[in-house]
């Protein structure tokens, strides 16, 4: 999706400049950090990167071994990644800074959920889909209309919801409530588990209403 057709459905907090962590996520990665980079960009980047369990691997290696959670610098500690592909992270183990505590998610998931909490959680670029065929679930609060009247609007054209995240959740649509502390709100607790499921299976997409408002226009 080209840019000036972003800019007009997401919020404009989706373009603040990536935050230090993110920054050293990149960094680590061999990424050019040199130019600026949104969080929104930097959020899909670092979703792609995590999306190989080899690289939530070398990156929770790098923190095991290092103990470098700072949010302060992008600069990053001595490593071999070498080394950290053969480091065994203990079963136990938990990043002391990690704000995401749940028996259900395992380490390196919520080591790179709680990365992905400094972004934005919406699709960078948004998704080409399309309603029928399609289950999506809700969050947030809507200009459309209740929460009911946003899934009859999905089920009259052929598409499908659940009431939560789950594996068969397609797209997760934000309601246009959104704010740059999503993650603090009573919604984030969706946006949390769809992020985690991103990363494990790929899915759901994440979209503010707007750009699903357009996707009921098809």
């Amino acid at each position: 999706m080209k840019t000036y057709i972003l800019k007009q459905v997401v919020p404009a907090w989706h373009f603040d400049p990536a935050t230090v962590r993110q920054l050293k996520v990149l960094r680590f990665f061999g990424k050019d950090t040199g130019m600026p980079v949104t969080k929104g960009a930097a959020s899909g980047i670092i979703v792609r990167i995590f999306s190989d369990p080899a690289n939530k691997h070398l990156w929770g290696a790098y923190v095991y071994t290092t103990g470098d959670e700072s949010h302060d610098s992008t600069d990053l500690c001595p490593y071999d990644k070498v080394e950290l592909a053969r480091t065994v992270i203990p079963a136990d183990w938990r990043p002391k800074r990690a704000s995401i505590p749940s028996e259900h998610k395992k380490a390196l998931e919520g080591l790179v959920a709680d990365i992905l909490k400094d972004g934005s959680p919406f699709d960078d670029p948004l998704p080409d889909v399309s309603v029928a065929g399609t289950t999506f679930c809700f969050t947030g609060k809507f200009s459309f209309g209740s929460r009911s009247e946003c899934q009859q609007a999905v089920a009259t054209r052929q598409g499908s919801f659940t009431d939560r995240v789950t594996t068969k959740t397609d797209v997760l649509v934000i309601g246009s409530d959104a704010n740059p502390s999503w993650a603090n709100d009573a919604y984030g607790n969706k946006i949390e588990a769809a992020m985690v499921f991103r990363i494990q299976r790929g899915k759901p997409h994440i979209i503010p209403e707007a750009y699903w408002k357009n996707l009921l226009d098809l």
